[in-house]
């Protein structure tokens, strides 16, 4: 491959570009979902004096659906600025939480929470747009519900009894409606152009595997964890087999994430 085929493969594959995140693009009201508790964080600037090194200069706080309000702090802001872990003060229990902010769309962030030795899923949207869809699952009245099929497929269940279904990194949602009608999204998708392996150790290297260990982890709690059946299916149609390379591997993790995050009903 020569130096231009290789520039055009690298910027062709947006998870090698390196977007970090600043201290502004967090700061904000963000509707957050974890593990079906719908709540509003609160991520603002500190105007308190900085009394360690490095000054992470944010705060948290955050109000639930009942109105109440609880104060919070940020321990962490690392992984060139993409990673925070905050911890919210609940009556008696404080809860630690570690997300990331969405490298090309700040405007979610998606994590885990730990609840009595159990991993949780976490997701957030600036927007204003709850993501009570994407992880609810409660199978009530009135709720949506997705799920991750044998074959790969997301469906997401409404209440109206319409199916919106689609393949991970697929273009736009199929919809089923109760009176047997379908309609499909009319689309076209580009398959990634995927650069060669970087040297063994380098800096490239390194951020690569650690984006795989982080995606890996935010997918497993979104899918219900590392033995759900939605993992063991995601496993099944995406990494084993065929083997990914390290980049698709990747590549599949990180639309998988977008994929649930963006489920709206």
């Amino acid at each position: 491959m020569n130096r231009f085929s290789l520039i055009v493969g690298l910027l062709s594959f947006p998870l090698l570009l390196h977007a970090d995140a600043n201290r502004q693009d967090w700061v904000g009201d963000y509707a957050m979902n974890h593990d079906g508790h719908l709540g509003t964080l609160h991520i603002v600037p500190s105007h308190k004096k900085c009394r360690s090194i490095p000054c992470l200069g944010l705060e948290v706080e955050y109000s639930d659906d009942r109105g109440s309000t609880y104060s919070g702090s940020v321990r962490v802001l690392d992984e060139n600025g993409q990673h925070m872990a905050f911890t919210v003060n609940f009556p008696g229990r404080p809860q630690v939480f570690n997300v990331y902010i969405f490298s090309f769309d700040k405007t979610k962030l998606a994590g885990t929470t730990v609840w009595q030795g159990r991993t949780f899923g976490v997701l957030a949207s600036k927007s204003g747009a709850a993501p009570a869809a994407v992880v609810a699952n409660s199978g009530g009245s009135g709720g949506f519900t997705h799920v991750l099929l044998p074959n790969g497929t997301i469906e997401l269940h409404s209440p109206d009894g319409s199916v919106r279904s689609k393949r991970i990194g697929g273009c736009g949602w199929t919809t089923r409606y109760p009176d047997g009608s379908v309609r499909s999204a009319s689309c076209i998708t580009v398959a990634p152009v995927i650069p060669p392996a970087p040297p063994s150790g380098s800096d490239a290297d390194r951020w690569l595997n650690g984006q795989d260990k982080q995606s890996l982890g935010i997918l497993q709690g979104l899918l219900g964890g590392a033995n759900s059946s939605s993992y063991r299916n995601y496993l099944r149609n995406y990494e084993n087999p065929p083997n990914p390379s390290l980049y698709q591997r990747i590549y599949f993790r990180m639309q998988a994430i977008s994929d649930f995050v963006s489920i709206q009903p």
